[in-house]
């Protein structure tokens, strides 16, 4: 019992010293010469998309003073009107007061946007808002600006010959299909974004008109830099068997799970560019492709696949791969493949170059392979010049050299000594990817070098 009553005695002599450091608080000083530091002086949402909710940025709030201070209030200026919802240490709201910042510490602060949509405005609109940090006398704001593009949100099945203009973005959710007997026309400088998973699935056929001066652009729907380079956010467009003559001409499709898929169908791509996908820029089944002045480039497995027979022309095309935003899978970019039982295949190779980080970037797997190739670079281990250069036609395997400018940031444009240059063919295709004129010795791939 007399140990019981010691430890009696300790607890309550415990207590009493915690009561008392509860009764004491924090020393706060109120010099007027004290400000706050933020991370950021304002925080620029950029162009995004209206009645669609942003990805949260974050910035922080510094006090770089060696006194703690207390905020009297932060104000979210359009308070509950605003459109932007903002997080601090915790709490969502228009008003937070009495915030505690001791000295060298900091607050985060958590900031989002759902810009409502106006369907009279197709140009971007200014969403302006501030946060008020009002200390010991000072007053320090914090801007909120972002420009809300009004969009059209497509799903399902979209009308019957419909046409997309370039005065507002698309946005696709799920899937979105046209139907069998109807065509799809996307004018030139239209934009299409793609929400997470989505699909085009052409049952009818797909027309694009995009110019040199107005591409057309389809990609993800996010906005931000950083996604730009994404990979598979959306599945890609799907062109179904038995459907009607698809042009794609000047666009630049990128971040699907596979750019271009079609079975059974005739595709013209003209001008195009396929980038960022997790899977392919285009797999073909026994299709009927012309490809010419388009280039395909940074996708994980391939970038072109040609699948049981058809007829697959390409003509000034650049297809270059590399590692230096993810791993590959160590196999080529460009793959012709014929199963035993499956229709002929006739592959005509001219102007076009095949190169990337791998030895090997061009493949050709079976039986029935029909094999035009003339005034092309070939990057491969497998096969001799004499294989791919059949009657002299004038084909490089593996040239010395440096062939684009910049590969890393995807210009694939002709350094000045490359052996693109003046390599080419003169063919029927007297313009090249940007639309300016090749001259009379064309250079091989999609851009004609201009010093």
């Amino acid at each position: 019992m007399r140990f019981k009553g010691r430890y009696s005695y300790v607890f309550l002599a415990l207590l009493s010293l915690l009561v008392a450091c509860q009764g004491l608080e924090e020393p706060v000083s109120s010099d007027g010469s004290l400000k706050l530091s933020f991370s950021n002086d304002a925080i620029i949402l950029d162009t995004v998309f209206t009645d669609l909710t942003t990805p949260t940025y974050r910035f922080s709030v510094y006090n770089k003073n060696s006194k703690n201070v207390r905020i009297r209030r932060i104000t979210l200026q359009g308070g509950s009107t605003s459109p932007y919802r903002v997080i601090i240490n915790g709490k969502e709201g228009s008003l937070w007061e009495k915030v505690l910042l001791r000295a060298g510490d900091s607050l985060r602060v958590l900031v989002s946007a759902t810009l409502p949509g106006n369907s009279q405005n197709q140009e971007p609109e200014l969403f302006y808002d501030e946060l008020l940090f009002e200390t010991n006398g000072n007053q320090q704001k914090v801007p909120l600006i972002s420009w809300g593009q009004t969009v059209a949100h497509i799903s399902g099945t979209i009308a019957c010959d419909a046409v997309w203009d370039a005065g507002r973005p698309y946005i696709l959710y799920d899937s979105v299909s046209v139907a069998p007997g109807c065509s799809l026309t996307i004018e030139a400088g239209a934009r299409v974004y793609a929400y997470n998973r989505a699909a085009l699935h052409v049952f009818g056929t797909l027309i694009i008109n995009g110019t040199p001066a107005d591409s057309v652009v389809i990609g993800g729907f996010r906005q931000e830099p950083l996604y730009e380079r994404a990979v598979g956010t959306w599945r890609g467009l799907l062109l179904y068997p038995g459907t009607g003559r698809h042009l794609l001409n000047y666009c630049t499709l990128r971040n699907a799970e596979i750019g271009i898929l079609c079975s059974d169908t005739e595709v013209d791509i003209n001008a195009c560019q396929i980038y960022h996908a997790s899977v392919a820029g285009c797999i073909a089944f026994n299709s009927q492709m012309r490809l010419y002045n388009t280039i395909i480039s940074n996708c994980i497995e391939r970038l072109f696949q040609a699948n049981d027979g058809g007829s697959y022309e390409l003509v000034h095309c650049t297809f270059a791969n590399y590692e230096y935003n993810f791993f590959r899978n160590n196999e080529p970019g460009t793959v012709f493949f014929q199963s035993d039982d499956a229709p002929p295949m006739s592959i005509s190779l001219f102007n076009s170059v095949f190169w990337g980080s791998l030895s090997d970037e061009i493949f050709f797997i079976g039986p029935g392979l029909s094999l035009q190739a003339a005034h092309n670079v070939f990057k491969t281990a497998t096969y001799s010049a004499e294989v791919l250069n059949p009657g002299n036609n004038q084909n490089q395997v593996n040239p010395s050299g440096v062939l684009f400018q910049d590969e890393r940031a995807l210009n694939l444009r002709p350094t000045e000594n490359s052996p693109l240059i003046d390599r080419g063919l003169p063919t029927s295709i007297t313009n090249d990817i940007e639309g300016l004129p090749r001259d009379n010795q064309p250079d091989i791939g999609a851009f004609e070098y201009r010093p």
